[in-house]
């Protein structure tokens, strides 16, 4: 006679019960996504990325405060100041942009370094509960959303890549000077128009000045 099989009952693999308390609950989420979420590798990476926007920030609005250039470009030197913080502000974006075109363009860093520094951002500012399309009320000075999904910033990264894919080797600068705020403008507005590539050259080179 052969031996019974093993019931459904028995060879069912055993649940736990769900829990209803939330400080545990917390708890695990927390360990979780420690475990399974992003490594430390990558956050390691994207807070060296905020880190050195911090110095180029700082250094930015010092030569600012040096310069006393609010009344040139009506950016407030000092709500720059915090644009990079944990929390933004309305000039994060703008702060963001500029940071981009000076490491990118300016600089010459390939775009590997702009989807980092935008991913970066993206990351920090969606964490501290900013989250999905970015509008801003110009008059109020108010904002909603990601300042990193703003259109203009998403479109200078793609622009970067695509001088990458099409540049070459011709897309890489060597012993960049240090810009102003209103020059790293002049390149931005560069950037945008139909032959983005030649024209930011131009710009870099000064071939290109503010009225």
């Amino acid at each position: 006679m052969s031996a019974a099989s093993p019931s459904k009952k028995q060879t069912k693999k055993h649940k736990k019960d769900s829990s209803t308390n939330l400080e545990d609950l917390q708890d695990v989420r927390d360990t979780s996504k420690k475990r399974y979420g992003r490594s430390q590798k990558i956050q390691g990476q994207y807070d060296g990325v905020i880190r050195r926007a911090e110095v180029w920030l700082k250094a930015t609005c010092k030569n600012r405060s040096d310069a006393d250039t609010n009344s040139v470009d009506e950016i407030d030197t000092e709500v720059l100041r915090s644009a990079f913080g944990f929390k933004p502000n309305y000039l994060s974006s703008k702060a963001l942009e500029l940071y981009l075109v000076n490491q990118c363009f300016v600089k010459g860093l390939k775009h590997q370094t702009g989807d980092k520094i935008f991913s970066a951002f993206n990351d920090m500012w969606c964490r501290a509960g900013f989250i999905g399309d970015y509008s801003f009320n110009k008059e109020k000075k108010t904002f909603l959303g990601n300042p990193a999904q703003q259109y203009e910033v998403k479109e200078l990264v793609k622009s970067i890549q695509k001088r990458d894919k099409e540049g070459g080797e011709s897309a890489k600068r060597n012993h960049a000077k240090a810009f102003l705020v209103e020059e790293i403008d002049a390149i931005l507005a560069a950037s945008r128009v139909v032959c983005p590539d030649k024209l930011v050259e131009i710009a870099i080179q000064g071939g290109l000045t503010r009225d």
